[in-house]
């Protein structure tokens, strides 16, 4: 194994702990405290159905300041992992070139992403909450009507269907065209054909379904489904392009690279997903006087 190739894999690596455990971390931190500071549930009570019904109106404003705050000190926290975890395989004298070693990579991957998962969840039970607890009755719909390529194009998206032909065109040509458990060919292709059938459900539920926030504006609306689409297309171009760089890795016997190439591949699923995110709906352009507390609510 080239030693620059070690070397390259803790810049990257230092690339991953800084994009995943502080740059995208103090983001999303900032618009939670953006949100928290200008519009707390005293005055704003639909934004927090859980707090409000739970707390006073002053108990809940500090509590929903704290949420912020402890959100920057469990990714900073992840960090401190990160940069242990460097310093243990300076000392340690860790090779790319024992096999099974970037379970480790994973592992701390998961743990990096774990936070905005727990939100995501959090939000989504706070949504289901919002629709259970909505009293407008006046149902308000967008007339606009909505079609899959306005909110991607059709080269983005043509590229990735021509990637996922070319991706299993290549691993069944590499496998003699022999599908089975064995070679991992049929774990390959269910997991394509999972991954893709979830994109297509999640896409079909965002943008033709019905809207999980009931106070939502239809303007705000239209962001988030473009997210959800593009995100979904841009995953799947850099999954095939990761695939397919490791079925090259395996059959040229080049597993030292499969640690870097798995951490340039999550660090491209951030930027693509929590990037797109974040560039595609800007915190301060959303409405959120729709979750303000009724004029006849004393």
């Amino acid at each position: 194994m080239p030693d620059f190739i070690l070397v390259l894999f803790y810049f990257v690596f230092l690339s991953q702990i800084f994009i995943l455990s502080y740059y995208y971390p103090q983001k999303f931190y900032q618009r939670m405290r953006y949100v928290t500071e200008n519009f707390p549930p005293s005055k704003y009570p639909k934004l927090y159905p859980r707090l409000t019904k739970k707390y006073t109106a002053a108990y809940a404003d500090e509590a929903v300041r704290a949420g912020p705050v402890k959100y920057r000190r469990i990714n900073l926290f992840i960090l401190l992992v990160g940069l242990i975890l460097i310093a243990v395989a300076l000392i340690t004298g860790f090779s790319l070139q024992s096999k099974g070693e970037e379970i480790i990579l994973v592992f701390y991957t998961a743990l990096q992403f774990s936070p905005i998962i727990l939100l995501e969840i959090s939000d989504f039970k706070r949504m289901s909450l919002m629709r259970k607890t909505n009293q407008d009755s006046t149902r308000k719909a967008d007339l606009m009507p909505r079609r899959f390529f306005d909110f991607v194009s059709p080269v983005t998206f043509g590229l990735a269907v021509f990637l996922v032909v070319v991706y299993t065109s290549f691993l069944l040509y590499i496998n003699d065209f022999e599908v089975s458990w064995d070679n991992g060919v049929l774990v390959m292709l269910v997991t394509i054909i999972g991954v893709h059938v979830y994109f297509a459900a999640l896409i079909k539920w965002q943008v033709f379904g019905k809207k999980m926030d009931p106070h939502l504006a239809n303007k705000d609306r239209l962001p988030q489904m473009k997210t959800i689409v593009s995100t979904s297309v841009y995953t799947s171009i850099a999954m095939s392009i990761f695939f397919m760089a490791l079925a090259v890795m395996d059959e040229f016997d080049m597993h030292y690279v499969q640690a870097l190439l798995l951490s340039l591949y999550f660090q491209a699923l951030a930027i693509f997903g929590l990037g797109t995110m974040l560039r595609s709906s800007r915190i301060e352009d959303i409405d959120f006087e729709v979750y303000r507390k009724d004029p006849t609510v004393a």
